[in-house]
């Protein structure tokens, strides 16, 4: 049986994502994550997480440069500590978004500037 879903900008289908995700955070997790997606609330980020992208943005910016790039791991220590945050930031990134892995820390930084 083949998958009929969208490929992303990744070229991942969307099965192929939800499968590894559930996978990986197990099913009821998954099922936290996805209920604000399906509730209507994947364009929004909680305050937090927006005063921590711009306070990365910034300090990237500061010192590399304004065409210094980063991904939506740049947020998050190297460890899973949050996982609902950093789907959270992932689906803003990757779903709502369908940016590419590595994007200016300038143009983040505008596009969470407008979300305020």
């Amino acid at each position: 049986m083949s998958c009929k879903t969208p490929k992303g900008s990744c070229g991942l289908d969307v099965c192929r994502v939800v499968w590894l995700c559930i996978q990986y955070f197990g099913v009821i997790m998954w099922a936290s994550i996805l209920e604000p997606i399906y509730n209507g609330m994947h364009n929004s980020m909680r305050d937090s997480l927006k005063s921590k992208i711009l306070e990365v943005c910034n300090k990237k910016i500061d010192t590399k440069g304004a065409n210094v790039g980063l991904s939506f791991y740049a947020f998050f220590a190297n460890k899973n500590d949050d996982p609902e945050c950093l789907m959270e930031v992932a689906t803003w990134w990757i779903m709502t978004h369908k940016l590419d892995h590595f994007e200016k820390a300038t143009k983040i930084k505008r596009m969470v500037q407008a979300m305020e």
